[in-house]
């Protein structure tokens, strides 16, 4: 693990290693440094004012610098002209950001990253420690903080049965494949990927559906998918039960959206099955009700809405961010 001093070293070894500049401008404020992250380039310029005891104090913690130098690395920056005042800025920003990290997702992107680099069924791959050390990329791509949270999750893969690896040592793979199962387990989500279905779950009460119609839905529409909602008012042929149906388009859905206000136990239910699969989950609740939250979901992060206007405008920023960048 690295050991950043603080967030000014953070930044000075992590925007250079990215391709962009780092330039920190004396500004009209003492208290406040201006940022500048650029690459002419890549036409790509962002401004922050970030606080001087933040920025030169070793405030930042190993495990908070790790999970934000991630976040850069897959290109998810502050947002323009932001203000980071204290570590509580950075927390938010890491909690609003990062995606959810059940087991089920890491080990999925360990397959993907697998299948990539190994183009034919049944070949292999070699993947050395000295090699995930000197391409940092390999693993933070992938959301990883650690390299070594890569290697415990390509050893949990091969004992599910979806590797299969020749020899190992020292944090050393080689001759390293997917398995039959393996192989499948990727055809199934790149299916799922393919998919423009947003599947939401919620209750299926008449203000909830004012919000649907209002913000949830157009907000699914205007990015370029499409919502697939399963209630007792749509038709459902009689062979199959609302639960089969309800399951079936979880499936065939690329992400989820589940909105908790009211907290009916069938959210909980959906929102789950779909993370179980490896899905992206976007977890929505109206402000009063936030609350209320079951421990199961509380550490995830929510968007937490006053009206269907506010909703519309966090889940189309959401999607952009969390499911199409």
């Amino acid at each position: 693990m690295s050991n950043y001093s603080s967030l000014q070293v953070l930044l000075e070894e992590t925007v250079p290693a990215l391709g962009y500049e780092y330039l920190p401008l004396n500004g009209n404020d003492a208290q406040k440094t201006d940022i500048l992250i650029r690459s002419l380039s890549k036409n790509f310029v962002l401004s922050w004012k970030v606080d001087n005891t933040l920025l030169f104090s070793a405030e930042i913690k190993s495990q908070v610098a790790e999970k934000l130098r991630t976040l850069f690395f897959n290109q998810v920056w502050f947002k323009n002209e932001s203000n980071i005042n204290s570590v509580d800025d950075i927390q938010d920003f890491i909690s609003a950001n990062l995606p959810n990290e059940n087991p089920e997702s890491r080990i999925l992107s360990v397959l993907q990253f697998i299948y990539a680099k190994t183009p034919f069924a049944g070949d292999t791959v070699d993947i050395s420690s000295s090699e995930l050390s000197f391409e940092e990329e390999y693993w933070r791509n992938m959301f990883f903080h650690l390299q070594s949270e890569f290697a415990f999750y390509v050893n949990a893969a091969e004992e599910l049965g979806y590797l299969s690896i020749q020899d190992k040592y020292a944090g050393n793979f080689f001759g390293i494949g997917l398995t039959a199962k393996g192989l499948g387990a990727i055809i199934e989500i790149e299916n799922q990927n393919k998919s423009k279905s947003c599947f939401v779950a919620m209750s299926f009460v008449d203000e909830m559906f004012r919000i649907y119609e209002e913000a949830i839905r157009p907000a699914i529409l205007e990015t370029g998918f499409e919502p697939l909602i399963i209630s007792e008012k749509k038709d459902i042929p009689s062979d199959i039960t609302i639960n089969d149906a309800i399951l079936a388009a979880i499936k065939k859905s690329k992400f989820t959206i589940a909105d908790f206000t009211e907290h009916k136990h069938g959210v909980y239910f959906e929102s789950g099955y779909a993370l179980g699969r490896g899905q992206k989950v976007i977890y929505t609740c109206r402000q009063d009700e936030i609350g209320k939250a079951h421990f199961d979901t509380r550490n995830y992060p929510h968007i937490i809405w006053k009206d269907a206007e506010d909703l519309k405008k966090q889940l189309i920023d959401k999607i952009e961010v969390f499911i199409k960048s």
